[in-house]
């Protein structure tokens, strides 16, 4: 069973929005101890058709999100042979680094490709393998509407079952030369599109723009839109050639200005502007430009602003302005300058209460609640574009209070980047003695006495997922949720990853009866075939609990 990760959704974004994209769009990973003397080590063997590759690097990264450094990695000897050694406990994904070459069967973007292992304390885990073969090409010729080559672009491929997820290549082979002819190498076998040019948007401070470009992004056979490029199906080794399109120039493009205010008419000087493009339906589009910062006037002013429909918000800026949060501006751009734009801060909501944990009283761990980092996120489908969120420590009594959030459905968890705090779980939130999956606030709410219950342990799972009756075939990812029955389910579901060798582990848990579910993505998209699975476990403290959950995939009705 071969599992990948999810690529990390494309967001700029300032520090604070970190903090929602870990916690929202990808699992929450639990805590791993690491080793005291590194002494885990992964080995494996690199193969073509059988045989043994040598000089290959294999490359261990962390497979934590946000996280994909790479922690170590080992050449193959002369019979395809590598072992990566001093390696701490945790989940790393392996990738052997290649060009022309490709892991079978491999899906996803080529930086996420490859076998996701958790390692425990000193454990020598052998027998992961790659197979490689000869990567797919795309080629063609890329003129502009006068017939001219054009020269030194960049091109993009874009997996096609892929949502909002677009990976470039980095490399000065995948641009195009002085004929205008590009040559894209190394592929794995799937279903591509391809794209030269940057987004219709301005080319200011715009780090989803392709750097130095001039055209118009524009999709193989010739379209502006992602949803209208046609659909390349490479086969292992194959070449497809003459994908030859024409791209147009981006025009100069017009000015916008305006001013920011408070909601008394005041000038808010010192923020970060920013847009996003609204596309048809009003959905907004999969990231954020920071464009301008205001005066001391509160004017800001941006160039180069291509024609289209836009939101306009503020990303953030001084301390006094945490309060706030930005109204969205809308405006579009057909053939001139827009002036005259205004963005206003109205007050946010406040929720304010306390923190405590519930199944210890010791001292020292109600002081380490101050080491916790708390963040909120406010869900409104009109704003998905332009996420209001606040972050916050707890203080030493224990009190705490998150600020300037936009009206919606507030969701609260802990910081989970660059790791969780050891052995805290959030698992409730209050409001009023109930347990709350989310609070709903308006303009300017001051929402007191909200309880975080902190649970902290010392309890360790080790499990292994045993599959029966049949495959879930190559690519796809599979998750052990663990749930306390009684809790609110949003506030504490923590997910933990199944690696290629059926096997999960968690630490720092908290002493009580889990359910255990399973849960995935097949590469197939049918994630019907998954059945439903639940196991009870209960966990002590200082204590390795050991499970094996059997995920049996013949239909009910083949069932003896």
């Amino acid at each position: 069973m071969k599992l990948f990760q999810k690529p990390l959704n494309r967001i700029l974004c300032l520090g604070v929005f970190v903090s929602i994209v870990v916690f929202f769009a990808e699992p929450n990973y639990l805590s791993q101890t690491p080793a005291n003397n590194n002494s885990a080590s992964i080995a494996g063997r690199v193969t073509i058709a059988g045989k043994g590759v040598p000089d290959v690097t294999v490359v261990a990264t962390s497979a934590t999100a946000f996280d994909g450094r790479a922690i170590g990695q080992a050449k193959t000897d002369l019979e395809g042979n590598y072992k990566i050694e001093g390696l701490p406990a945790g989940t790393f994904r392996l990738s052997p680094v290649t060009q022309a070459y490709a892991l079978a069967s491999a899906q996803g973007a080529p930086q996420m490709r490859g076998q996701t292992i958790n390692v425990g304390d000193g454990e020598a885990v052998d027998g992961v393998d790659f197979k490689l073969v000869r990567g797919g090409v795309i080629t063609g010729r890329i003129t502009d509407v006068d017939g001219n080559p054009v020269i030194g672009e960049q091109i993009g491929v874009h997996g096609s079952n892929e949502r909002n997820e677009t990976w470039f290549f980095e490399s000065a082979r995948n641009r195009t030369d002085d004929r205008g002819i590009y040559r894209i190498f190394g592929l794995a076998a799937g279903e591509y599109r391809v794209s030269v040019g940057q987004d219709n948007q301005s080319t200011i401070n715009s780090t989803m723009a392709r750097s130095g470009s001039l055209y118009i992004k524009t999709y193989y056979p010739g379209t502006t839109s992602q949803t209208e490029a046609k659909v390349l199906e490479l086969k292992e080794g194959a070449e497809l050639s003459n994908v030859d399109f024409i791209v147009g120039r981006l025009s100069d493009g017009f000015a916008i200005s305006g001013r920011v205010v408070d909601n008394t008419g005041q000038p808010v000087p010192m923020v970060t502007v920013g847009y996003a493009r609204i596309e048809t339906g009003g959905r907004g589009s999969s990231g954020m430009t920071s464009i301008a910062q205001t005066d001391a006037d509160g004017r800001f002013r941006a160039e180069g602003i291509q024609p289209g429909k836009y939101a306009v918000f503020t990303l953030g800026g001084p301390t006094q302005s945490r309060t706030l949060y930005s109204e969205l501006s809308k405006f579009e751009v057909v053939d001139a300058d827009v002036t005259g734009i205004v963005i206003t801060l109205r007050q946010g909501a406040t929720i304010s209460g306390v923190a405590l944990i519930e199944n210890n009283s010791d001292p020292g761990l109600i002081a380490g609640l101050q080491t916790i980092q708390l963040f909120a996120h406010s869900e409104n489908p009109q704003r998905s574009f332009a996420p209001s969120a606040a972050v916050t420590q707890i203080k030493p009594d224990g009190t705490f209070s998150l600020s300037g959030l936009s009206p919606g459905k507030v969701r609260i968890g802990m910081q989970h980047y660059p790791s969780p705090p050891k052995g805290f779980q959030l698992v409730r939130v209050e409001l009023e003695g109930v347990p709350r999956d989310y609070i709903e606030v308006n303009v300017g709410d001051e929402i007191q006495g909200v309880r975080l219950v902190f649970n902290h342990g010392a309890g360790s799972l080790r499990g292994r997922l045993k599959i029966e009756g049949g495959n879930l075939g190559e690519g796809s990812r599979l998750y052990v949720a663990l749930v306390q029955p009684g809790q609110a389910i949003h506030t504490f579901r923590q997910h933990i990853e199944v690696d290629a060798r059926g096997h999960f582990f968690a630490d720092n848990l908290s002493p009580g009866t889990y359910e255990l579910k399973v849960s995935g993505r097949l590469a197939s998209g049918d994630s019907s075939r998954i059945p439903t699975v639940t196991r009870s476990v209960t966990i002590a403290n200082d204590v390795v609990t050991d499970v094996t959950i059997v995920l049996n995939l013949t239909p009910e009705t083949e069932r003896p």
